[in-house]
């Protein structure tokens, strides 16, 4: 329980917070953070940290800083330096949020589109992204989904991304369930080629 070191991971004007975190090496680790230093709205920003607590990177990397609000962002890795993030963000419509996707390299390079990879702008929300990297560089990915009539009726979606990018699976999501009423917090694990999903369920 000894404290080995404690670093500032970033001390920008105004508030940063929301932070995730992976394992993205055998001794470096990557985060992902909403950042207000430029709007109260916030963007979404990066850092790499190794095990004794070193900035891999001169600044923090800026994984998006355009309109709207850019929020909840979360990260996987599968150890090959690479980090995958996920969030929600409202560029298109400041009433309703959609999920966008980046992969960003071992020195803080993004690596799909500058904007993101959009996983579904369909209508009303779809929020609380989890993801899961795959043994390839590709990622898995699921929502709640609001889609087919707004609350209390969203249902969960998942998608497949490959390694350089590519929606691997139908245009903005396929359905995991669509029961009356809302299904909500979805979680994701992998295991072997098996992929688990589960989340909470009003249908009764």
């Amino acid at each position: 329980g000894t404290i080995d070191w404690t670093t500032i991971l970033c001390d920008a004007d105004l508030e940063q917070g929301n932070v995730k975190m992976c394992k993205t090496g055998a001794d470096t680790f990557g985060f992902a953070w909403r950042d207000k230093r430029n709007e109260n709205d916030g963007d979404l920003y990066a850092q790499a940290l190794d095990i004794d607590g070193n900035m891999l990177w001169a600044n923090e990397v800026v994984i998006y800083e355009g309109p709207g609000v850019q929020e909840n962002p979360r990260v996987t890795s599968r150890g090959d330096g690479n980090m995958i993030v996920a969030w929600q963000d409202k560029r298109t419509d400041p009433n309703y949020t959609d999920c966008y996707l980046q992969k960003i390299d071992a020195d803080g390079n993004l690596l799909w589109n500058a904007d993101g990879l959009v996983l579904s702008d369909e209508d009303y929300h779809q929020w609380n992204p989890r993801l899961v990297g795959g043994d390839n560089g590709d990622v898995y990915v699921v929502w709640d989904d609001g889609r087919n009539g707004g609350h209390p009726h969203e249902d969960i979606y998942i998608q497949h991304v490959l390694s350089d990018g590519t929606i691997d699976w139908e245009d903005d999501g396929r359905q995991i369930c669509t029961a009356d009423w809302e299904q909500f917090s979805v979680l994701i694990k992998r295991s072997d080629n098996n992929i688990f999903v589960n989340w909470g369920d009003f249908r009764t």
